[in-house]
């Protein structure tokens, strides 16, 4: 999951999934992009958007470590040789 500033041709991506490893990082970062309200008279939406960002981030980390996983193992799986 990257974000891109997308009106500036300057702008760099950033590798969440590579940044933000662990669960309480992950909830440390939805937190502070959607801050929880704490007089909220109707926290679904937020609480959904926030579950949804972290369930998203941690699909994202997931799938880039199975495929981590397999291209390690791949060679030895397959009978190629790793060169």
């Amino acid at each position: 999951m990257d974000f891109v500033f997308p009106t500036d041709e300057r702008a760099s991506r950033w590798d969440l999934a590579n940044d933000f490893v662990s669960p309480a990082a992950v909830r440390q970062l939805v937190d502070a992009l959607v801050p929880p309200q704490p007089n909220d008279s109707n926290p679904f939406f937020s609480d959904a958007l926030r579950d949804l960002m972290r369930s998203a981030h941690t699909e994202v980390y997931r799938h880039r470590q199975d495929e981590s996983r397999e291209q390690t193992f791949r060679p030895h799986c397959t009978g190629q040789n790793a060169s």
